[in-house]
């Protein structure tokens, strides 16, 4: 691939927004036939939930794993 159709490919390519970027909208979901939508805002205060839990795991791994 040449470094031309590189670039194009890149501008072509734009950039999509998150549902959980704008809490102001709700996102609609279809899994197997039915519609679930979702509050932007309570995705948003799940995803902190989450990563309240996991980066600290993660931060103890990574220390251990440094000591080792």
């Amino acid at each position: 691939m040449a470094t031309d159709d590189k670039l194009s490919h890149m501008e072509a390519a734009s950039p999509t927004k998150s549902a959980s970027s704008d809490a102001k909208q709700s996102i609609n979901v279809q899994v197997d036939g039915e519609t679930y939508s979702i509050d932007a805002s309570a995705e948003k205060r799940l995803v902190w939930k989450f990563d309240l839990h996991i980066l600290p795991l993660l931060a103890v791994m990574y220390l251990f794993n440094a000591l080792g």
